[in-house]
Formats: structure tokens, sequence, C-alpha cells
């Protein structure tokens, strides 16, 4: 049993209680808490989607707050753009399966390389997204 999966419930009361904005996820056996994006995070992601989006597939939206989960992974990520077909963006929550994710795009933070390398990348790969 990995050390997320141990602590499963810490981590879901933590993202219950956590203030608007913040992001909680784990790396690892690392946990991750980062406030909101910074303006250049923000601007990168909206140029990337607004690439994107001229050929994105009838019935696919784009998703800036949905955690991929996977049972093939042993925690879900949180790309910071990915794009989801309307009906499982229409589901209550922010949990989508990752096999319905066309890609999962990530901004490299400065402070943390690693995690969006390494981590992450590895990740999505395990989850059979199939562009990263």
């Amino acid at each position: 049993m990995t050390f997320y999966e141990q602590h499963r419930d810490f981590i879901e009361e933590l993202e219950r209680i956590a203030p608007e904005g913040v992001r909680i996820e784990w790396s690892g056996d690392t946990l991750i808490v980062q406030a909101s994006p910074s303006n250049i995070h923000q601007l990168n992601v909206a140029q990337v989607r607004r690439q994107f989006e001229q050929h994105a597939p009838d019935g696919y939206l784009p998703s800036e707050r949905s955690e991929i989960v996977s049972p093939d992974a042993s925690k879900g990520r949180e790309p910071d753009l990915t794009y989801l077909p309307l009906d499982v963006l229409s589901q209550p929550g922010n949990k989508a399966p990752a096999v319905e994710a066309l890609i999962a795009v990530e901004i490299v933070s400065p402070s943390n390389p690693g995690n969006d390398w390494m981590d992450k990348l590895h990740d999505y790969a395990v989850m059979r997204i199939p562009l990263i």
C-alpha cells in the first residue's frame, strides 16, 4: 500500500477544508500545497488553450481544474489543462476518468520542475492519457 493510499482520508479532508484556489497534490511521497497560480502561469495556460481550441473535437471542452483519476495509478492528478467530453464535465464534483482525457498539459513550475517533468509525466503515461 502506497503512502498516498495509507493517508487517503487525510488528503480528502485536507482537500475539503482547503481555501478556494489552493491546490493539493501528491508527488511520490511528497504533499504539495500551492496557492493560486501566478499571472504568468495563467497567461501560459491561456495561450496553449487558445491554440488547442482550434483543434478540439466536437463534444470536448477545456478544463483547468479537473482531477484526472485512473485505476492504473494510485493517485489523481490535476493537469493545468485538459480536454474532456461535455458529459464528463457535466457530472458533479471535479474528478474525471483519465480514459476520457484527450491531453494533459503542464506549465512547468520554476519552484518544482521535477514534479512537472518527471512525476506528472510518469503518472499521465501510466493513466494512458494519449497526449502529454
